[in-house]
């Protein structure tokens, strides 16, 4: 089978085994046919579900109901059989996503706490012990937890070796600019019904991460559901816990300017590597779904005649799926695919070789760059051979984009100065690299130092701007001048210096409304020897909401330092938005 049709099947399989799977276990229960589609739909297909298309690896969710059931009727049975069950399906999930899974044991975590607090039983009273079943069969129990807690922790061990060994970190501005906030509960940008609700929200760090709103139309039936919850009428206990979990998920994670509990759960191990909290929405739709159903069944059984009945199901289901079918998806055709890699076969250069190691470089005005290490990954695989192309959620050290003036060397000095004991050799690998350019190098090819940034340098680097409003764009032009007595390159091992901006919102006195990160970043490719300047331009989306508006420009060396907090000093323009 083609890959790409492969994947197309795996994605499918992935998001029809969540929602057979979560009808079972809503079917285990207690919940009629209609309610258990209803709520299945809602933990798979609903809006916050849809925009993590590209992130493949968070597909598969099935051993979520499968462990939230487990671990129900653990907590009704004291059952040591039945727990093993939830520690074997926690380790699936894990499996299938580190991040899914960290996030199943916070539910799992406050699921048992509001099992404590409402029943006011200890977790461990009760428990059906020898005088039920044999000794034997409870030491088996007892290793086979044992085994599965150990699996788990070996993977989160290897996850953590890697981390260690590659020095990958997430700063606490990193983690924090996904941390929820009320806005990002209210943006769904692919919504054709109802983006319209978040558009308000202009300045969202990592927006991509935030569409975390769950549609007018399950709103309004969750409602109905906690109605029927707390009056009584049907999975009364199942619907109280559901709705204390979602409560719970969402105080632990929801993030008011800048304080979040959550930020003390970074100071525990492995925790700060969790950088896309905003995920978590992909749990929360479990008890959403739980929530979902109960107002089905609760319909079902508060209205006796069939007509009346049968009217407010329909007025039910279809408010649960309209937002999600008329969601406009992110997609890229098979076809376009197929044609970036016979574009790469034919721009591939002859060689002689015996084992050629591909790298495959782009366009440097492409905003989508690092698909070309996809590119370069595929070409490859196609033909078993190795490739300095790769991608990942983290960087390696002195990791650069793929540009056509910056050297493939810099990649292998990379790696031998983070695996200096390495059996391999540089210039031996260097004469297998074959270059397949996407873009023609107009200049020399480039060579990263290996120097961080200092308050010398950076305290002397002069910027200045002039931004043009050209709705809906603000076009920017900034100016970088080196008055030091120093060369300042762009390009280095211990981290790329990058342009970064951002819009302060701003009222008729100056005054900041908010005090939003620094996030976005231009990469640069240059080295200004001193008195030399460099031209760069930006084009920006203008925010949606009219107003005054402060832009300010500066300099960063990604995992070193912000040059204003160098004394550089940042350059400031009035910007005036009207709609």
């Amino acid at each position: 089978m083609q890959r790409e049709y492969a994947y197309l099947a795996w994605f499918i399989a992935g998001n029809l085994l969540n929602f057979w799977v979560t009808y079972y276990v809503f079917r285990r229960l207690g919940f009629s046919i209609l309610a258990a589609g209803v709520g299945a739909f809602v933990f798979t297909f609903a809006l916050p579900a849809l925009p993590k298309e590209a992130h493949a690896q968070l597909t598969y969710r099935f051993a979520v109901p499968l462990a939230f059931l487990a671990m129900y009727q653990f907590l009704q049975s004291k059952n040591i059989f039945v727990f093993v069950r939830v520690v074997f399906w926690l380790l699936i999930q894990f499996l299938c996503s580190i991040y899914l899974g960290v996030f199943l044991i916070y539910l799992l975590g406050i699921m048992t706490l509001v099992w404590i607090l409402t029943k006011k039983e200890f977790l461990f009273s009760n428990w059906q012990t020898g005088q039920s079943y044999s000794k034997t069969a409870i030491g088996i129990s007892c290793i086979y937890i044992f085994l599965l807690c150990s699996a788990i922790f070996s993977l989160l061990y290897q996850y953590q070796i890697v981390s260690l060994e590659y020095g990958f970190n997430r700063s606490v501005g990193e983690i924090k600019s996904m941390i929820p906030t009320l806005s990002s509960y209210l943006i769904a940008d692919g919504s054709l019904l109802t983006k319209w609700i978040g558009q308000s929200f202009a300045h969202v760090p990592m927006r991509h991460e935030h569409q975390m709103f769950i549609g007018l139309g399950i709103s309004l039936v969750g409602m109905l559901g906690i109605y029927y919850i707390y009056v009584g009428t049907v999975h009364q206990q199942l619907g109280r816990i559901s709705a204390w979990i979602l409560f719970g998920l969402i105080v632990l994670t929801f993030s008011i300017n800048g304080y979040s509990i959550y930020r003390v759960l970074l100071y525990l191990p492995g925790v700060g590597s969790v950088r896309a909290l905003s995920r978590i929405v992909l749990i929360m739709l479990l008890p959403l779904g739980i929530i979902a159903a109960i107002a089905i069944d609760g319909v079902q059984q508060r209205f006796q005649t069939w007509q009346t009945r049968w009217a407010m199901l329909v007025a039910l289901v279809l408010m649960v799926i309209v937002e999600p079918i008329f969601y406009q998806p992110y997609s890229t055709g098979i076809s376009k695919w197929v044609d970036r890699q016979n574009d790469l076969k034919a721009r591939l250069p002859a060689y002689d070789l015996k084992d050629p190691i591909i790298f495959v470089t782009g366009n440097p005005n492409d905003p989508h760059i690092q698909a070309v290490e996809l590119d370069g990954m595929i070409f490859a695989q196609d033909r078993h051979l190795p490739t300095l192309n790769g991608y990942s959620g983290n960087v390696p050290p002195g990791y650069l984009d793929p540009l056509p003036c910056i050297s493939f060397q810099n990649r292998l000095n990379s790696y031998f100065d983070l695996f200096k004991q390495s059996n391999l050799n540089n210039d031996s690998l260097a004469n297998r690299v074959v270059v397949v350019p996407l873009f023609p190098c107009a200049g020399a090819f480039t060579l990263a130092t290996n120097k961080t940034i200092n308050a010398e340098l950076a305290s002397k680097i002069r910027l200045s701007i002039h931004a043009e409003v050209k709705t809906p764009d603000l076009l920017i032009t900034v100016t970088i001048e080196n008055a030091s007595d120093e060369i300042l390159s762009t390009l280095s091992t211990k981290g790329p210096i990058r342009l970064s901006w951002r819009l302060i919102p701003i009222d008729t006195e100056g005054q900041r409304k908010e005090n939003p990160e620094w996030i976005e970043r231009k990469g640069l490719n240059f080295a200004l020897r001193p008195g030399q300047k460099e031209i760069e331009a930006l084009k920006i989306a203008l925010p949606t909401q009219a107003g005054r508006y402060q832009l300010e420009v500066s300099m960063v060396q990604d995992g070193v330092a912000w040059f204003h907090d160098l004394d550089m000093a940042v350059p400031k323009h009035l910007v005036e938005v009207s709609r």
